[in-house]
């Protein structure tokens, strides 16, 4: 096995091993092998390279003579990898069909993280809007609020309000049907609040 340099983020090189038993980089341009040469750098047999020539997996020059580096690609690149038994290739066969689940997988939870981010901005957008109805109905009908006379016609005003509110919203966003009539100062939550103060 050889070794393959990546540069990281500080510019310094490291060396990771390679699975195949060569360095495709060191190799100069333009060197050419015989199928047998690349036969025996791939440890495999000649026939199954004759095999790969044949299917058209892999090219040769003119004069019989192959790329190995480019040979290599075209193996990796036209080959199923449930078929490639050549243990280097199928190394780096199984190494990108498992990046490629990992891929799959992490798309699916993106797409799962930005329908939860929709969903949750809209919410918060439901709740402010909430708020602001809840605090205008209570500044308005505060007097009322304030002159009820027992803690339970209290609680059943404020509910109220909350219903109110909590329909004025839904209706706002388009979350359910308007009423046939929308309560006004004298109507709803406002006519039993209204009842109170007098």
């Amino acid at each position: 096995m050889t070794s393959e340099k990546i540069t990281g983020d500080s510019g310094s090189e490291k060396a990771t091993p390679s699975t195949l038993p060569f360095d495709p980089e060191s190799l100069a341009q333009g060197i050419r092998v015989r199928p047998a040469q690349f036969a025996r750098m791939c440890a495999v047999s000649k026939q199954a390279v004759s095999g790969w020539v044949r299917a058209g997996k892999i090219t040769l020059f003119p004069d019989g003579t192959l790329d190995p580096a480019r040979a290599a690609r075209e193996v990796i690149a036209n080959t199923d990898p449930g078929r490639l038994r050549a243990r280097i290739f199928k190394t780096a066969v199984d190494d990108v069909a498992a990046l490629r689940r990992r891929i799959a997988a992490l798309e699916l939870e993106l797409q799962a993280a930005k329908e939860r981010r929709d969903y949750l901005e809209e919410f918060s957008r439901e709740l402010i809007r909430g708020e602001e109805v809840i605090r205008g109905m209570l500044i308005e009908h505060e007097g009322a609020l304030r002159s009820t006379p027992d803690s339970r016609a209290y609680s059943i005003l404020l509910e109220t309000l909350f219903d109110e509110a909590t329909l004025l919203v839904g209706e706002e966003l388009g979350l359910i049907e308007p009423r046939a009539t929308v309560p006004d100062s004298k109507e709803g939550a406002g006519a039993q609040l209204d009842d109170w103060d007098e």
